[in-house]
């Protein structure tokens, strides 16, 4: 894994009455190894009031479009889910990280095939995190919405649970992640929260299904669905046509441990992301229940928060 040591920060302090004591931006590239290319990222790093010798961490990844919420400084972008992370986790005595992983370009938006590889980048965070003696890094847990869901359930690879990886991420908390291509379950050591709005394009019921999986395995893992709302947690729901990686959800495709990709019911996939490419999204951005969503990420990170 590839990092540039020569990252920079950039450190503002605020002397407000906001939950905010410190906000620190970090730039740092590697090569990506979806894109064959360096990339570059740039990172806000945002510290509570209280005065701890050492902090528990949030990262928070953004999905596909970075609507929502701008950095302090330095042009970096996230989304409503990040926003709502970052007031919630402050709140409750967390450092929070939010990485823009499309710094300095476009947002990915429908073009579903052209991520870059969201989990190496955040180890590679992670790893600079764990130079910051203030920060605690055996109490750093992982959470992101739609494609950042995705790339927290990413992180269930079996290629991740190598001891190289160690310290884990503390819990993972995937929130709105299609569900229609997964990982072949195995055996964790860390909690796992799903969070699936109930009208979502992206339907619950693949991500019950992987639950169920994943719970075969003898894990620890909860599912919370919360009602009335689509893929944005708000209730001003129109359907229109789009594009969604959800056309697997009767049928999922799943990663095997040794790196071919079958449908659940044993037939064989290409593992191609366009397999499960779909037209029908369910638009609407008011967010109304977007709070309750980050609220349900930190009650379960708070479970497991070691004092």
């Amino acid at each position: 894994m590839l990092f540039n040591k020569n990252f920079i920060f950039l450190i503002f302090i605020f002397f407000t009455t906001s939950v905010i004591a410190e906000v620190t931006v970090i730039k740092f590239n590697y090569f990506d190894q979806n894109r064959k290319k360096e990339w570059d990222i740039a990172a806000e790093i945002n510290f509570p009031k209280q005065q701890l010798d050492q902090y528990p961490v949030i990262v928070v990844q953004h999905g596909s479009s970075r609507n929502g919420y701008k950095f302090k400084s330095e042009g970096g972008k996230s989304d409503e889910f990040s926003k709502n992370v970052v007031k919630k986790g402050l709140e409750n005595g967390y450092v929070v990280v939010v990485p823009d992983m499309f710094y300095n370009g476009p947002d990915v938006g429908s073009n579903k095939g052209s991520f870059p590889n969201g989990n190496q980048a955040n180890l590679v965070l992670k790893r600079i995190l764990s130079k910051d003696k203030r920060l605690d890094i055996n109490n750093i847990f992982y959470t992101g919405f739609s494609w950042g869901g995705d790339t927290t359930l990413a992180y269930l690879n079996n290629f991740y649970q190598s001891d190289r990886f160690q310290p884990f991420w503390k819990a993972l908390a995937a929130v709105e992640p299609s569900c229609n291509r997964v990982q072949q379950p195995v055996k964790y050591r860390f909690p796992i929260l799903i969070v699936k709005a109930e009208k979502s394009h992206y339907a619950p019921k693949p991500c019950i299904y992987y639950k169920d999986m994943i719970l075969k395995q003898s894990n620890n893992i909860d599912l919370v669905i919360i009602p009335g709302v689509n893929h944005y947690f708000s209730s001003d729901m129109k359907e229109v046509k789009g594009m969604a990686v959800n056309a697997c959800a009767d049928n999922i495709v799943i990663k095997q441990l040794d790196g071919t990709w079958v449908r659940a019911d044993g037939q064989p996939s290409s593992g191609k992301p366009q397999e499960c490419f779909g037209t029908r999204v369910i638009a609407g951005k008011n967010y109304k229940k977007m709070p309750e969503a980050a609220d349900e990420v930190i009650k379960f990170f708070n479970q497991y928060k070691s004092k």
